[in-house]
């Protein structure tokens, strides 16, 4: 993942993981992409509490991204995924990058 990310660069990175059934919430630009990802997804848009976090692929994402750089994680709830879960994420991917990331 390291070297693919510094080869790419990528302006966004969306990491998917299991199983808090949420979308923890930011600020900014960044906040208003999670948000409409949420809502397209039809996940909660809450924070994740507890634990300790030294270090995380979201965390790692920003750090080859830039200023400019997006990254997120999905919490999917409990296996399995809810019926149509799979294609409201699809539709949430693309709906973000047709509205925040078309023109970049």
């Amino acid at each position: 993942m390291v070297r693919l990310g510094n080869i790419v660069q990528p302006v966004i990175v969306i990491w998917y993981h299991q199983d808090y059934f949420r979308i923890s919430p930011g600020s900014g630009r960044e906040g208003a992409i999670r948000e409409r990802y949420a809502s397209v997804a039809q996940l909660p848009l809450l924070v994740i509490a507890g634990g300790s976090y030294s270090g995380t692929g979201a965390m790692w994402s920003k750090s080859i991204q830039g200023p400019n750089g997006v990254s997120l994680t999905v919490e999917f709830g409990p296996s399995p995924l809810r019926p149509g879960e799979a294609k409201w994420n699809a539709n949430a991917v693309l709906t973000i990058v047709q509205e925040f990331f078309q023109n970049s």
